[in-house]
């Protein structure tokens, strides 16, 4: 009777072990996911502005955006570093519940980053629960995000 119960559960974990792996994307499926979604989705709200490269990484998301001379013909580009670790998705852009949001204006000789809570851009709702799933596979990117070791 043992034999039978632990050939069972040996049986049923190896199956269930078998459907769990295949139902999970991976990080370059879940990042080909996103980045398709952004790249259809991502729209600026000024004809001025233009989208460039963006790329998915486990650990962020990086837009490139040339705003051209939206500010009184001072042609700015700057680089958003967002992090895919508690990232909210809404019509409106990104943001995160601290200021972790890198912005580098490429415009300036300065090497700095300054640190933003939110990105503005227009995210539009071109399917069905669109924010709702983009968070979900954000949220499912993010774990495969190397935790940092802390030093205590």
């Amino acid at each position: 009777m043992k034999k039978l119960f632990f050939t069972c559960f040996f049986c049923f974990a190896l199956t269930t072990n078998a459907v769990a792996q295949e139902s999970e994307a991976t990080a370059q499926e879940t990042a080909n996911w996103v980045l398709e979604k952004i790249q259809k989705y991502l729209k600026p709200d000024n004809n001025k502005i233009k989208i460039g490269q963006i790329t998915v990484s486990a650990c962020s998301i990086s837009i490139f955006v040339d705003f051209g001379d939206v500010y009184n013909g001072n042609g700015k580009m700057y680089m958003y570093e967002i992090p895919t670790y508690k990232l909210n998705v809404y019509p409106g852009g990104f943001s995160t519940e601290v200021a972790s949001i890198k912005r580098k204006n490429f415009s300036e000789s300065s090497e700095n980053f300054v640190y933003d809570t939110c990105c503005f851009f227009d995210l539009q709702k071109g399917e069905e629960d669109l924010f709702e799933r983009l968070q979900k596979a954000i949220k499912h990117l993010n774990t495969f995000c190397p935790k940092k070791k802390e030093t205590f």
